[in-house]
């Protein structure tokens, strides 16, 4: 999340000149209520596979899923797959169905910085096995022993598997079953806000965008004789300016002007003067990088 108003800005002390147009973005802000949850886990270098499983199952909550009574296709206890890899090393980061085919699409990582070997155990008959690349097309054949792959993964390197079983589709949709997903636990609230928060838009807000705006038109006028990097600069600027006083000033409107009808009629009102703003902004930014370089 942001937590900054502005989209780019021009005095930042950790770079030099600007990463963008500097239009005031009040709403990045992001003013709410957060609660975070942190963990602290001590590790040597022997431990990295393990660190990301476990920073998974801290982040990543319970599903549960509520469906209507049907007859059960699932044994009592069941498995996709088993990995086991030496140290902890290798990783799955990725489990899905292939984008063109059924194939089942296993990627897997290795963080450490030692080559990494894994055997991939299913329940279910392999077909066929092989590596693929991350457009899931093929690069080489695997060998299946007892419905077991192996790999080799090198220190800092991602590799995916495309997997075809004998059953494709073991556990098939009823459609007459009513399936619904409960939201995560400790999803947050955002509604559910016990603070009073400032307001999003302010008229001094307003203000201040509008004499940034002739402040730089008055300082345009004043350098029109100087160099054409210097006219491109301010030009460029006094239209960023007018551009966030104009969004400054239709937000405001959006937010708080009481009689719907007449929040509408202002609120069409601006989309032309933003789009001509917008448009000369455009030629601006262009006209401002090949002065750079002429």
């Amino acid at each position: 999340f942001r937590s900054v108003g502005w989209l780019a800005r021009t005095d930042l002390l950790t770079r030099v000149g600007d990463a963008g147009p500097m239009i005031y973005t009040p709403e990045a802000q992001c003013l709410r209520h957060f609660e975070f949850f942190y963990s602290f886990l001590p590790f040597t270098n022997k431990t990295e596979g393990s660190l990301f499983r476990q920073a998974e199952q801290f982040n990543m909550d319970l599903k549960v899923v509520h469906t209507a009574k049907h007859k059960s296709r699932l044994i009592n206890k069941r498995g996709l797959l088993c990995l086991n890899t030496d140290n902890d090393r290798l990783v799955i980061s990725a489990i899905k169905k292939g984008e063109s085919d059924d194939r089942l699409i296993i990627r897997l990582f290795n963080p450490s910085f030692q080559d990494a070997h894994g055997v991939l155990t299913f329940d279910d008959e392999i077909l066929q096995a092989e590596i693929v690349n991350l457009n899931e097309e093929f690069q080489s054949k695997l060998s299946v022993k007892e419905n077991s792959i192996t790999v080799n993964v090198p220190f800092k390197k991602i590799v995916t598997l495309g997997l075809q079983f004998k059953q494709s589709a073991p556990i098939k949709t009823n459609p007459l079953s009513e399936t619904k997903i409960f939201s995560s636990f400790g999803a947050e609230k955002e509604d559910n806000l016990n603070t009073s928060l400032p307001a999003i838009v302010t008229k001094n807000d307003i203000l201040r965008e509008q004499e940034r705006a002739e402040q730089i038109k008055n300082e345009l006028l004043l350098n029109q004789g100087n160099t054409r990097e210097k006219v491109a600069t301010l030009t460029r600027a006094e239209l960023e300016a007018r551009l966030s006083f104009a969004l400054t000033l239709k937000k405001y409107i959006e937010l708080y002007e009481p009689d719907e009808q007449e929040k509408n009629e202002k609120l069409k009102s601006f989309d032309s003067i933003i789009r001509d703003i917008g448009l000369k902004l455009n030629t601006a930014r262009v006209n401002k990088r090949v002065s750079e370089y002429l």
